[in-house]
């Protein structure tokens, strides 16, 4: 099975070309942070498992994801409204 995760800056009023440049570099720092985008997306799906069985959750998520979203905007004026959002899942290669 292979896995993915995509990473949507959503909200907030930013041009394509920012946004596509924030959530390359908050994507980026998320696995440098996990150990990579294997690592960011076993993270993610364990924390949506948790979330639907009411258990508590991996917190590196959390921390990861802050540290990441502070990467991410370092240097910018954070736009309000704006946020990052994380959808992984897992596939059968049929091939």
């Amino acid at each position: 099975m292979k896995g993915y995760y995509t990473v949507k800056l959503v909200g907030g009023d930013l041009a394509g070309r920012l946004r596509i440049e924030l959530e390359t570099r908050y994507a980026r720092a998320l696995e440098g942070l996990l150990g990579g985008p294997e690592q960011v997306k076993d993270v993610c799906l364990a924390a949506a498992a948790h979330a639907r069985s009411n258990a508590p959750a991996d917190p590196r998520l959390r921390a990861a994801c802050l540290s990441a979203e502070a990467v991410a905007w370092h240097g910018r004026a954070r736009c309000e409204g704006a946020r990052f959002e994380l959808n992984a899942w897992e596939a059968v290669d049929l091939a």
